[in-house]
């Protein structure tokens, strides 16, 4: 029957054109197999996925199935393992340069395509997590392979005053900067199969001993050397002698000025006029409406309140295709507030095929974290599985689209869980994008693939899921409970459902600035009267209790 999908993909008939967007698993969605035509279009389930159903013990066939759940229109087993017009020997080998399943020599690329960027200390900070979240990473291979692209910054400012093409002094700086990077995390560069650090006061004077440069400045002043420059004295011209003679004074004057630029807190203090001031109002949220007396139970008006999700994303991100006003600062100061994750992923999606350019699909590697041949499951169920926390099996990218990270990369640096940044490049194994808010706002920073492993085994899930995915998602829209901590200038407010826990009302409202732009959209008409919309603000009383 396989044979029989593939020359469905070949025929040119207008009425089977829709298969070739499709693979394999969903043939049996539209066509039934018949075995006097090629198929016909129906919605009949059919047996034909079990022709390739395999386990991991029996390796060829379990690729051949990776390939036909991920390869649209494919027409023959050759078409099947021909990738960017190299026709491969096996399946693993065409599954491998796709992608779809774990290789060390993904880390390299991934190296490969930061090291583009040209930009060191970032790759540091790459070679780091892969090292700190891959888990079989070869640490020596990359470090052997990337050396050079790892320790550029150091081999420019080192090189020429020491003379070496390799000098103990450049490794040194950059295994001493990647253990900084890898303390963050709890680690060190003694926990990795990488050279180990070695004694800093040893490794001056050894490169001192070996520069030919500073031997030659150190041999300049022996007696004879200095009897020499003295005796051209009097091959200068009138020109150079005046200055000779005041430099000559200069040098020997103990009384001579000297500049002194200071640089501690108390010398810039005493150089400038400072005083502490008070600030006479509280300014820590800047409210852009007038000063005027509230109510603590006003109503928000009702012309805050648009109707369909449409028109609140109409509002929201009017201009998100203006490249003179969809600035990281415009995607900063804005997003869409909702209740749970899945209604998150709805807005999301929405607004992501608004925004023009071309789609990046990266698709997870996904198992069964553990050795066991019971605990195996298809890989198709393990890519249809959503937890909370962890990236989806098929995350969709633009460049220029807003994203949120997932896990604390690097939280010394602002890579942090909850941190908001936007695209500027999608390579297939590195997403390039700028902080856009924080301290950090405008840091360029390099995010890998990681490994996510579930929290364990669950009533629903029977054993614990180990995903490697990029750890960002779209942030046009986020949780109510993910933007605590957070201020945004425009916000909205999208309620499928009411609040379902105490002060999340509270939260969400207090997130803007100003009231004028805030707009909200709820959708629970059970709650619809006469004056106006209302919804639940969830309230533990019991808390204030001090009895």
């Amino acid at each position: 029957m396989l044979t029989r999908f593939f020359e469905l993909c070949a025929s040119e008939a207008p009425e089977n054109q829709i298969v070739k967007t499709m693979v394999y698993p969903d043939i049996p969605k539209e066509f039934r197999w018949d075995a006097q035509t090629l198929g016909s279009p129906q919605t009949i389930p059919s047996r034909a996925w079990e022709d390739v159903s395999g386990v991991a013990r029996d390796m060829e066939r379990f690729y051949l199935r990776v390939l036909l759940c991920h390869r649209k229109g494919r027409q023959s087993f050759e078409h099947l393992r021909t990738v960017d017009g190299v026709m491969y020997e096996t399946y693993r080998q065409a599954a491998l340069r796709l992608g779809f399943l774990e290789d060390d020599a993904e880390w390299i690329s991934c190296m490969r395509e930061a090291a583009e960027f040209r930009m060191p200390y970032q790759l540091r900070q790459r070679f780091t997590t892969i090292l700190v979240y891959s888990q079989d990473a070869e640490a020596r291979q990359l470090w052997e392979r990337f050396y050079d692209d790892l320790s550029q910054d150091f081999a420019r400012r080192y090189r020429a005053l020491l003379g070496q093409e390799k000098d103990d002094m450049i490794e040194f700086k950059t295994l001493k900067s990647l253990n900084a990077l890898l303390q963050i995390s709890g680690y060190a560069v003694a926990d990795f199969n990488l050279p180990q650090l070695h004694d800093f006061p040893a490794l001056v004077l050894n490169s001192l001993m070996r520069n030919n440069l500073i031997r030659r400045e150190l041999e300049g002043y022996d007696q004879n050397t200095l009897q020499a420059i003295a005796d051209q004295e009097d091959q200068l011209n009138e020109g150079q002698r005046a200055i000779f003679d005041e430099i000559i004074q200069a040098a020997n004057d103990p009384d001579q000025g000297k500049r002194i630029l200071g640089e501690g807190r108390h010398e810039v203090n005493r150089s400038i006029g400072r005083d502490f001031v008070k600030i006479p109002q509280d300014m820590l949220i800047n409210n852009n409406d007038d000063d005027r007396e509230e109510s603590e139970d006003e109503e928000i008006r009702p012309g805050a309140v648009p109707r369909g999700l449409k028109k609140i994303i109409d509002v929201m991100y009017a201009d998100i295709n203006n490249p003179d006003i969809a600035t990281d600062d415009y995607f900063a100061n804005r997003t869409i507030l909702t209740t749970t994750n899945t209604v998150v992923h709805r807005i999301n999606e929405a607004v992501f095929k608004r925004l023009f350019g071309d789609s990046h699909v990266y698709l997870s590697i996904d198992k069964v974290d553990d050795d066991n041949e019971e605990n195996f499951f298809e890989q198709e169920v393990l890519h249809s599985i959503n937890i909370n926390g962890i990236p989806p099996h098929k995350l969709t990218l633009k460049k220029g689209a807003p994203i949120m990270m997932m896990r604390n990369l690097n939280p010394d640096l602002g890579l942090c869980n909850g941190t908001r940044l936007r695209i500027i490049e999608l390579k297939p194994h590195v997403i390039h994008a700028t902080t856009m808010t924080g301290e950090r706002q405008g840091q360029h920073v390099l995010i890998p693939m990681i490994v996510f492993i579930s929290d364990g085994t669950t009533r629903e899930f029977p054993f614990r899921l180990r995903r490697k995915q990029f750890p960002v998602v779209p942030a046009f829209a986020m949780t109510i409970n993910k933007a605590q901590g957070q201020t945004v200038q425009n916000l909205g407010l999208y309620l499928a459902t009411p609040c379902f826990s105490h002060g999340q009302l509270y939260v969400a409202l207090s997130r803007v600035t100003s009231r004028s732009k805030f707009k909200a959209l709820i959708e629970h008409p059970e709650l619809e009267e006469d004056e106006g919309v209302h919804t639940d603000n969830i309230v533990y009383r019991h808390i204030f209790d001090t009895n």
